[in-house]
């Protein structure tokens, strides 16, 4: 954002050099000589070495346009601090803006990495629960159901019925009902020989 004041308008028209008195226009709005003889030659302490040929009364109105343009030239460079510190706060702020988001996205990925890792638990639990739910039924020779499976587990909030069909169609994909029907046989097969 540029601010265009009076000071600025008024440090960038015609004005008399410090050192020689000649009036120039400023390419820069802080410029106060009109060349780099006269630049050095203030430096050395020439400023207003061309009021000695002057009279008086133009002397004064000399150091009176002169102390007019320092003001300006004070004020406009207060407005560039301003400016500039306003810009700086602007820039801190969209940084910890910015932080701010790459914190929370994070923090997100992590929280969204947790709750993953908490339904693939809860998953292989109810994988295992029905597989422990088929091999019982197997060895009892009883229906392997859904709604069999869920009477055994008797827990219809931790364990319903349609999430109870899910894993049982995982397993049967996966090939682990038939080791699990397997398992129940041969569990049935030696308690009948323990029996004899």
């Amino acid at each position: 954002m540029i601010s265009v004041t009076i000071a600025y308008f008024k440090v960038r028209t015609r004005h008399s050099c410090r050192v020689c008195g000649m009036r120039f226009m400023p390419s820069r709005r802080d410029q106060i000589t009109c060349s780099s003889t006269c630049r050095q030659r203030l430096r050395r302490g020439g400023a207003f070495a061309y009021l000695a040929d002057l009279s008086p009364r133009e002397r004064v109105r000399e150091r009176r346009d002169h102390a007019a343009l320092d003001r300006d030239l004070a004020d406009l460079r207060q407005e560039d601090r301003t400016l500039r510190a306003e810009a700086r706060q602007r820039r801190q702020q969209r940084r910890e803006a910015k932080r701010r988001d790459q914190l929370a996205l994070v923090l997100g990925r992590v929280q969204l990495q947790q709750q993953e890792q908490q339904q693939e638990r809860q998953h292989r639990h109810l994988l295992m629960s029905v597989a422990g739910g088929v091999a019982l039924l197997a060895k009892q020779a009883g229906e392997i159901t859904p709604a069999a499976i869920a009477a055994f587990l008797d827990d219809p909030l931790r364990f319903p019925e349609d999430e109870i069909a899910s894993a049982l169609a995982e397993m049967r994909a996966s090939g682990e009902y038939e080791d699990e029907v397997a398992r129940g046989v041969a569990m049935r097969g030696d308690a009948n020989t323990d029996m004899d």
